[in-house]
């Protein structure tokens, strides 16, 4: 399955819904919001951040 979009833009993508993901959480984690929700944030956060890590192994084979 091929992925639109060149690496660069693909991680850039995923940097930027991670860096929003982040800030969601910081403003859940502020508002009062159960943790899970705050939990949730952070792991779809990382998981972009790992899906980068893929994006950069599939570039460079």
């Amino acid at each position: 399955m091929e992925v639109p979009g060149t690496a660069r833009e693909q991680i850039i993508a995923l940097l930027s819904v991670a860096l929003v993901l982040l800030l969601a959480r910081f403003g859940a984690v502020q508002l009062g919001a159960p943790s899970v929700v705050a939990r949730g944030l952070y792991t779809l956060a990382v998981g972009c951040l790992l899906g980068c890590v893929v994006v950069i192994a599939l570039d460079n084979r």
